[in-house]
């Protein structure tokens, strides 16, 4: 019995590697097309819901979906394993072909496995581990104090509400938003999904994949040369070139990329309502283009050139990208009339009379970008909705429509341009090698050779120490940076000499002081506190076994009982750094600690609790109430014993005082929502003329007691007589 007892606390509190013995994980089988009889042991008798194999499914099992979709109404406890995509009866698993799509929000209220499913709702969890690998997230995911593993996962128009203590750990994820315009996904630019060495910043593709990989959204390669292109050729390969930008507009489909050779293309002037995205071959300024350019729809620039006084870029999308751009000695270089937000990196104007126009609602973000002997940087009554970053105006007088809170200098390279080179200043504090260097061509040739000012200020880094309460040995060192060979620098542990790099390994809280010492003075000191602790909270709740067995006794399935009397007890958790608790009965959370319970019935109190170092308790406990301190009793609510209607249908309900009854009408079963203490029932009936008598009897599933009202209803359409 102890063995047996100890592999049951093992199962139900997933800490099986503390078991007496080993249990083999099992596979349970779910298909919606199943009969909700099946016993979901293999593909040809599976479960038809996703509740019946969580019902018995326990830590380390793992449960196999075909594609569809399904609902969970319950929350995920007990460490599952939940893969989607399968088909064929389990000879095929393809999560991007065979979705499986779970409608309903996701509760993980213990750690879990996702492997190929489509999450419709989110997910939502609390101080558990979440793995997922190949699956697409949609809605919003919340979590507190969790660590997220995603692996190959799409998070499609998702959003992550997370607190300081969650951790998030990402290989080849995407994060893509919805499109306003075509209800495609555009990827993020926060997306750290990068397909050999390709970076995609607002790559277009359709639809929501599992794991998506460059074919699934890049759009098809236009080649545009001034040199051997002709009207006639398809454009489709760089042997057929088109001659110009506007006929490879005309000829492109929604998200082509259209490549341009080095050349100078005239009088280009067109509108385009296409996502497209235009770049050139080479990123030296070669390319250079003339004209008015139309875009309604978000588009992406590339490393392109505009010049002359009647060149015109008018941007009208949602969101829109330009980098490695020029702009030379236009009237109207840009104009972003857009209400979405149009990015501007690594860009130079220069001798442009109106750099930006811009309207109050469009956003503007620049980045990396220079603006040189130009009129205007911008030309619009409202700012608010510009940001500007690590970027340069010169000379500083035209930046008269910027206030000094917006323009953020970075190590500016401060230059005097001529028509072809770029002089640096004697007062520039940050300088490249050579004294000319090209500034057609933007930022991008400048940001590799540019030396920053270093930063000589003495300081203090510890390393070993991730925070401040660990459950871990931490090793702990100093590194003391920017210092002299005459400066003193060492580091004490509760006021004793600490040396570097010695492990702490004993339980306890450290105080740790480190310091830099120059001719006698301290110049620099950090101090640091840690708290050791392995020594995860104590669960005690008394008057309950297995805390206590006194009026108790094991009944047949080894399940404590209880018969004469309610329960009245106390969750108890001890730990001086206690972080949180979380106390669920029967499923449902209780914000008390207190515990009373009177109705008969069968109980499961978890009991979680964390301390701030990360040691994590928990305690299932079960019992069983037979006998009661309230008898078994079943109340109507309505209608009265006796009532009278004209109506052809009447509304029965009312409640029994256990949670573990089934209730009957007339000899047939009535359907019942189950609470913590008590069961819910609220049906209909039919009424015929005359009198309706409805015998409603309640049975207990756990003590065998039961009781019964009847219901007498008159159902009467004649009208009275004068």
């Amino acid at each position: 019995n102890g063995l047996a007892l100890m592999q049951i606390a093992a199962e139900t509190d997933h800490w099986s590697d503390y078991a007496a013995f080993k249990r083999s994980p099992r596979t349970f089988y779910v298909d919606s097309a199943a009969k909700l009889s099946g016993g979901g042991k293999s593909w040809k008798d599976p479960f038809k819901t996703i509740d019946q194999a969580l019902a018995m499914a326990l830590s380390g099992d793992t449960i196999k979906i075909t594609a569809g979709t399904y609902s969970i109404s319950q929350p995920l406890q007990r460490n599952p394993v939940i893969s989607g995509g399968w088909y064929n009866l389990g000879k095929l698993n393809d999560p991007a072909k065979f979705q499986t799509i779970i409608s309903t929000r996701i509760i993980a209220s213990s750690d879990a496995s996702f492997i190929g499913i489509i999450a419709g709702a989110g997910i939502k969890s609390t101080g558990n581990i979440l793995k997922m690998d190949r699956c697409a997230i949609k809605n919003i995911i919340s979590l507190e104090n969790c660590i997220l593993k995603l692996q190959h996962v799409t998070l499609a128009n998702a959003t992550i509400n997370k607190d300081i203590s969650t951790r998030l750990d990402t290989i080849n994820t995407l994060f893509v938003k919805k499109d306003e315009v075509d209800n495609n996904l555009l990827l993020k630019r926060e997306s750290p999904a990068i397909d050999k060495g390709v970076i995609f910043e607002s790559r277009p593709f359709k639809g929501v994949a599992p794991d998506l990989g460059f074919h699934e959204f890049a759009g098809d390669t236009i080649f545009v040369s001034k040199a051997s292109g002709k009207p006639g050729n398809s454009g489709r390969t760089k042997d057929e070139p088109l001659p110009t930008i506007k006929s490879a507009i005309e000829k492109a489909s929604q998200h082509d990329y259209i490549i341009v050779a080095t050349g100078k293309y005239s009088d280009e002037k067109f509108r385009s309502d296409k996502p497209v995205s235009i770049a050139a071959t080479s990123s030296n300024g070669a390319v250079s283009i003339s004209g008015e350019m139309l875009f309604t729809n978000h588009i992406r620039i590339d490393s392109c050139g505009f010049n002359g006084e009647t060149t015109r870029l008018i941007l009208r999308s949602n969101s829109s990208l330009l980098q490695h751009c020029w702009f030379s000695k236009c009237k109207k270089a840009l104009s972003v009339t857009g209400k979405g937000a149009t990015e501007i990196i690594n860009n130079t104007f220069s001798q442009c009379e109106n750099s930006i126009e811009t309207e109050n609602q469009s956003e503007i973000k620049i980045r990396n970008s220079i603006f040189t002997e130009c009129g205007k940087v911008f030309s619009t009554k409202e700012i608010s909705n510009i940001s500007v970053s690590h970027t340069d105006v010169w000379p500083k007088q035209s930046i008269q429509t910027i206030s000094s809170k917006t323009l953020f200098h970075f190590n500016p390279l401060l230059a005097h341009p001529d028509t072809v080179n770029l002089h640096p200043l004697p007062h520039s504090p940050c300088s490249f090698s050579g004294e000319n260097r090209g500034y057609i061509g933007a930022f991008a040739p400048l940001r590799e050779s540019i030396q920053r000012i270093k930063n000589n200020t003495p300081s203090i880094v510890v390393h070993g120490i991730n925070r401040q309460h660990m459950r871990t040995n931490a090793k702990v060192s100093f590194v003391y940076k920017n210092t002299s060979k005459e400066d003193y620098c060492y580091a004490t542990i509760d006021s004793n000499i600490f040396v570097n790099g010695t492990e702490i390994y004993e339980e306890g809280r450290y105080c740790f002081k480190a310091f830099i010492r120059r001719d006698g003075d301290i110049i620099c000191d950090t101090t640091i506190y840690l708290t050791i602790d392995f020594t995860p909270p104590e669960i005690i709740v008394p008057s309950i076994p297995p805390f206590s067995i006194d009026d108790w006794k094991e009944g047949h399935d080894n399940i404590w009982e209880k018969r004469g009397s309610g329960v009245s007890s106390q969750v108890i958790v001890k730990d001086h750094n206690l972080l949180k608790k979380d106390i669920r009965i029967n499923g449902q959370k209780s914000k008390s600690s207190n515990l009373t319970i009177n109705n008969e019935g069968l109980y499961t109190v978890n009991v979680t609790a964390e301390d701030s170092a990360g040691n994590i308790s928990r305690e299932l406990i079960t019992f069983r109430l037979l006998g009661k301190t309230k008898d078994f009793s079943l109340r109507v609510l309505t209608p009265e014993l006796i009532d009278s209607t004209s109506e052809t249908i009447a509304k029965l309900s009312g409640y029994i005082n256990s949670p573990h009854a089934k209730l009957l009408i007339n000899g047939n079963p009535a359907s019942v929502k189950v609470f913590a203490e008590s069961t819910y029932f609220d049906t209909t009936v039919k009424l015929q003329t005359g009198i309706n008598k409805f015998e409603i009897k309640a049975l207990s599933t756990v003590s065998g007691n039961y009781d019964s009202k009847t219901v007498r209803i008159v159902q009467d359409t004649s009208k009275p007589r004068i």
